[in-house]
């Protein structure tokens, strides 16, 4: 395998020829061919189902989003939050006192889920056309991340002027979760660097690049998860997915790039960084869709390397 010279995504309209036995995949960076569009908002959504996923919503994910630099300060360029539930999840987060304070600084849309448990796609689908009518950028808020403070503060200016914008995270291991729960419940505000600290020392999966020095790591994250921009091209384009639970992250970003979308990757830590719960709520075959869209999107992105800095 030989790759050409490749310096990140300031090089537009350079074709990266990745050789690999008798195929010859052409990875094309974007050419920006798709004109800027402006945003409105942005519109967080989340899917959610389960005692477990409740729980962890409710104990790490929402109570990080309430954080002060994050939802507090970023609800002007929030339009809505979609939150599609079972009944279960709809009734411990909407009576809840945090449901209350969420429901005070937000417009919170309650959505069904539309094929039940154990599917997200088909919910995808529908925000991502709900967001398409109101103009705004959308960013999937998992039951199961904590999210740094001031992390969304610093998302909602970036929107502006691109279609997509990626960034890497990591996934913690099940011990990681829990000391940080403690810490989470115990009124703890983390901000970026802190969560850094924390990956750092309870990471999971290593499955990409990583140089590790002694406050940073150079990460260079293979599947990055997209925040976009939709219009009909995207929506048309998403409702061919077959699959319960995938294409988003592995799929749908390389996608909009070789179209020409606009786009940018957070490259430092300090300006988003969130971590994950290590197990999966949903695990399935992605190259079920897309064909070697998961392969390019991986060849890709293992190229560039975002900072992670602890201090």
């Amino acid at each position: 395998m030989r790759f050409s010279s490749w310096k990140g995504e300031e090089n537009r309209g350079r074709i990266v020829e990745i050789i690999t036995g008798c195929s010859t995949i052409s990875i094309k960076p974007p050419s920006s061919s798709v004109p800027k569009r402006r945003s409105g908002m942005l519109d967080l959504v989340t899917f959610i189902w389960g005692k477990e996923t409740i729980e962890d919503y409710m104990e790490m994910a929402l109570p990080s989003l309430l954080w002060t630099a994050n939802i507090p300060s970023t609800q002007r360029s929030i339009g809505e939050y979609s939150i599609y539930a079972s009944p279960g999840a709809y009734s411990a987060i909407h009576f809840s006192d945090l449901g209350r304070e969420l429901e005070g600084l937000v417009k919170v849309n309650w959505r069904r889920l539309i094929k039940g448990e154990g599917e997200t796609t088909s919910n995808l689908l529908n925000q991502l056309s709900r967001s398409l009518q109101r103009g705004n950028h959308i960013k999937i808020c998992a039951p199961d991340e904590v999210v740094g403070n001031g992390s969304l503060l610093n998302l909602a200016q970036l929107c502006e002027g691109y279609s997509l914008i990626v960034y890497g995270f990591p996934r913690i291991t099940e011990q990681g979760w829990e000391i940080l729960r403690t810490r989470v419940k115990a009124g703890e505000i983390l901000f970026n660097k802190d969560l850094v600290a924390f990956a750092m020392e309870h990471i999971e999966q290593e499955t990409y690049p990583i140089i590790k020095r002694e406050n940073e790591w150079l990460v260079s994250h293979n599947c990055p998860t997209p925040i976009v921009l939709p219009d009909k091209w995207m929506v048309d384009i998403f409702a061919t997915n077959p699959t319960i639970n995938s294409g988003f992250d592995h799929c749908l970003p390389y996608m909009l790039m070789e179209k020409g979308y606009p786009w940018k990757m957070i490259k430092h830590s300090e300006t988003y960084f969130q971590v994950e719960r290590g197990r999966h709520i949903l695990r399935e075959d992605y190259t079920s869709w897309g064909g070697t869209y998961p392969l390019m999107t991986k060849l890709f992105f293992e190229r560039i390397q975002q900072v992670w800095s602890k201090v």
